[in-house]
């Protein structure tokens, strides 16, 4: 906080990991954003792996047993997620600002089948694991009011440039930016919230 930004349009960026996420809010014009917020959100309890990876905990389970598991990582991922967003849409608040998109980095997009066929491909695993958070992510944003966009990792940039109206080699310039005044952390996570902000601030 403390850009000097007041009272402008905003937006949510998020890019998720096993049991965290990246979180980066913009706000002001959409030609000349200003990063208001960023974050590191808990999705898991850090220190227990099986928590970060319950796709992989439960692999080799008894069907019941691994049923239970997930369903009770699912709830306490929807919490967690939405004990994030509360304590994020909170900060923002404080602020004047309420950002009503929230912009999701996805993977391939390719729909998941059923558990039992998840649990049996350790390929379905991963990409289970990367959409549990996300789901959790979307469904806490829907459930405060903030609309989640789902936009593929792949298109971010091509989607920022026909949003923003620049080419999308500038609009990753411009992103790499926006940390220059922050400092660090400013890696690929917070640069791909950051375009998912822009593209849903527009």
């Amino acid at each position: 906080m403390g850009t000097g930004v007041r009272r402008g349009m905003s937006a949510i960026g998020i890019e998720s990991h096993s049991g965290w996420a990246a979180l980066v809010v913009l706000a002001g014009p959409v030609g000349a954003p200003a990063v208001v917020l960023r974050r590191r959100v808990e999705l898991a309890d850090p220190t227990d792996q099986a928590a970060k990876q319950p796709f992989h905990a439960a692999e080799d389970l008894p069907w019941p047993e691994a049923k239970a598991f997930i369903a009770a990582a699912v709830s306490d991922a929807r919490r967690r997620a939405r004990e994030e967003l509360d304590a994020v849409l909170h900060a923002l608040a404080s602020e004047q600002f309420s950002p009503r998109r929230c912009g999701i980095v996805t993977a391939s997009g390719r729909a998941l089948p059923d558990l039992r066929s998840i649990l049996a491909s350790h390929a379905l695993i991963h990409a289970a694991e990367g959409e549990h958070f996300r789901k959790a992510l979307a469904e806490a944003a829907e459930s405060r009011g903030v609309a989640p966009v789902r936009i593929s990792r792949k298109e971010l940039p091509e989607r920022a440039a026909a949003a923003i109206g620049i080419s999308a080699k500038e609009a990753v310039r411009r992103v790499s930016s926006f940390g220059a005044a922050l400092g660090p952390p400013w890696a690929s996570d917070q640069k791909l919230a950051a375009m998912a902000a822009w593209i849903a601030l527009r």
